[in-house]
Parts: structure tokens; C-alpha cells; sequence
């Protein structure tokens, strides 16, 4: 733990994953108590558990969140990601995606997150307007050669 990285020796891609820890993260992780050398041991046996699903059942039930899938946390995650201003490179090394266009599917934009994008194009816009019509020479419209009629 003290890289702050917690490793999965055979991820779902069939290679090995690093997953970076979060302060809170690590946090939680610190304060559980142990009782075997593994972070996650079986309750059955004395190695790791294998798989997280029946853990997860137990929690939800216990949480009243029935309905509620790892995926679904899993997509929350990029979406808050996404939605306070990282990167999808960022959020694509984070879920461990080879691919970036699969992270993109996690990756729903708020509304609020598009409008602050489109109001930053909309600043710039209007700075750059205000500096070029100040700078600007007024037309004579009653000259020959004003725009209208040149070229």
C-alpha cells in the first residue's frame, strides 16, 4: 500500500492491472482489521476471495440497494469524473480501458458541464469582439468606397 497502487494479478483483460489509490481509499483500507495476510480474504478458505459478487449481494442487501449493480457504480464513477473536468484519457486509465471509445459510453455529460464549455468558446468570443471593435475605425457610410459597395 505504500505505492498507493492496489494490483490485480488477472484483471479481465487477462493482464495484470494498477489500479491507483485514493487518500480515502487508502483510508478505508488502513482502518480495516486483519486477520490474514490478504486484504480481501475468503471466509472459507484460507486464501483471497475469488470473486466479489456474493460480498456485493450481502452489501446491498444490507444497504437497501437492491438494484444497484457494480456497473452501475462503475459508470457513476466516470460520469462524476467526467463531469468535474478530467479527462476521458484520464478516466479511460483509471476504469482501465485499452480502448478509448469504450470509455466513452461511461461518460455522460451533465447538462451544466456542456453549457460551461459552450459559456468558455462564448468568453473568448466576446472578448476577442470587444478588442477588435474597439480597435476598429469608424465607417463613413456616406463615402463611395464604404464596405457595401467596395468589392
Amino acid at each position: 500500500m505504500e505505492r498507493r497502487i492496489l494490483t490485480v494479478p488477472l484483471s479481465k483483460s487477462g493482464k495484470a492491472r494498477h489500479i491507483p489509490l485514493s487518500d480515502a481509499a487508502l483510508q478505508i483500507l488502513e482502518e480495516i482489521s486483519r486477520k490474514s495476510e490478504w486484504l480481501f480474504p475468503s471466509s472459507r478458505t484460507d486464501s483471497h476471495i475469488s470473486t466479489i459478487y456474493e460480498e456485493w449481494d450481502r452489501v446491498r442487501e444490507r444497504a437497501g440497494l437492491k438494484d444497484v449493480r457494480l456497473h452501475d457504480l462503475r459508470h457513476s464513477f466516470a460520469s462524476f469524473l467526467v463531469n468535474s473536468g478530467c479527462s476521458l484519457y484520464e478516466v479511460q486509465k483509471l476504469l482501465g480501458h485499452q480502448n478509448p471509445k469504450v470509455t466513452t459510453r461511461y461518460a455522460h455529460l451533465a447538462q451544466d458541464s456542456l453549457w460551461r464549455a459552450a459559456n468558455l468558446v462564448g468568453e473568448k468570443l466576446r472578448e476577442k469582439g470587444e478588442k477588435r471593435h474597439r480597435n476598429r475605425k469608424p465607417v463613413d457610410c456616406r463615402r463611395k468606397e464604404s464596405i457595401l459597395t467596395s468589392g
